[in-house]
């Protein structure tokens, strides 16, 4: 693995404006080496290449969200690569459980894990996704009926 590594870090010197061998380091560092900055780094160089992996915007938004917890860059990258691949599952269904939480755009969050659901009904992320807001709607509708308490 630490080989792979080296030769992946002299593929990219010699050609650094390569978008797969940016992608492919970038992913090494993110799955191998859990290095969460660096993989940052190079999946941005990734997307910044001429026709960028819509992969590279979402492992760069997966990175940035679960791991450095950067939510409104990891929100830009799962629109990049929502942008490039319309149908990614992957990034529509992580994208609508960053607008719920940590971003609580509920509404938002409720349509794109709505859009998941429809092209993918046993996506089991969308499915609790939906099931939480569900239960939040449910909790704020039982605290708006509840009387006030008299001290």
């Amino acid at each position: 693995q630490r080989r792979s590594g080296e030769l992946l870090e002299r593929a990219v010197a010699v050609r650094p404006s390569g978008g797969v061998l940016q992608y492919n380091l970038a992913a090494h560092y993110d799955r191998v080496q859990h290095d969460y900055d660096k993989a940052r780094d190079h999946y941005q160089l990734a997307v910044r290449c001429d026709n960028p992996l819509p992969d590279a915007y979402f492992r760069l938004g997966y990175v940035l969200q679960y791991h450095l917890r950067d939510y409104g860059e990891a929100e830009a990258a799962y629109q990049g690569c929502l942008l490039a691949q319309p149908l990614h599952l992957e990034a529509m269904a992580n994208y609508g459980l960053l607008l719920c939480n940590p971003l609580k755009r509920y509404h938002s969050s409720r349509r794109v894990l709505g859009r998941v659901l429809e092209l993918a009904p046993d996506h089991e992320d969308a499915r609790l996704g939906l099931k939480f807001l569900q239960l939040l709607d449910n909790a704020q509708r039982r605290q708006a009926t509840e009387e006030p308490t008299s001290e």
